[in-house]
């Protein structure tokens, strides 16, 4: 503890002989009252100083896809861990601006969620009434398929 300490005050007695004409400059202009211009401008110069002798690392100097990627990845969290009502919020808000956007174009967009699944479950039901008759064995042959498959990898023996 004393170490650390007495390191300190060396490095503060450094510091004040090494800069003893920027320390006057700072006495002089907290005296006259300029003290928050002096501490924009003090920030400004100590900023500038920084990025010059620290320049950003290799890692941090991304390319436009890997930003968007990030974007993308911090977006998804974002969403995971809103609460239900500003889900809500959000979705409503979300609505609004498309109804603005879209006007008077078709509603489809501005659905909710069980709207939607029922509208795709008749649009499935439409295409498959309109589905040839080869399509549809071909497409009950696959299911079919899938459910051998399916059956083969969960059955348990007992």
């Amino acid at each position: 503890m004393e170490k650390n300490k007495d390191k300190i005050k060396e490095n503060n007695r450094q510091y004040q002989l090494k800069n003893k004409e920027v320390l006057k400059e700072k006495r002089k202009l907290y005296r006259k009252g300029k003290r928050e211009e002096m501490d924009r401008e003090y920030q400004r110069n100590y900023w500038r100083k920084w990025r010059q002798e620290n320049p950003l690392p290799e890692r941090i100097l991304l390319t436009e896809e890997e930003k968007k990627e990030r974007r993308r990845g911090y977006y998804k969290i974002y969403l995971e861990n809103l609460t239900e009502e500003k889900k809500e919020r959000r979705n409503k808000s979300v609505r609004k601006y498309q109804q603005k956007i879209r006007g008077n174009r078709p509603k489809r967009v501005l659905l909710t969620k069980e709207e939607k699944i029922e509208r795709s479950k008749e649009y499935k039901r439409k295409y498959y009434k309109n589905m040839s008759k080869e399509k549809k064995d071909e497409l009950k042959e696959r299911k079919r398929e899938y459910l051998r498959e399916y059956h083969k990898k969960n059955y348990i023996k007992r």
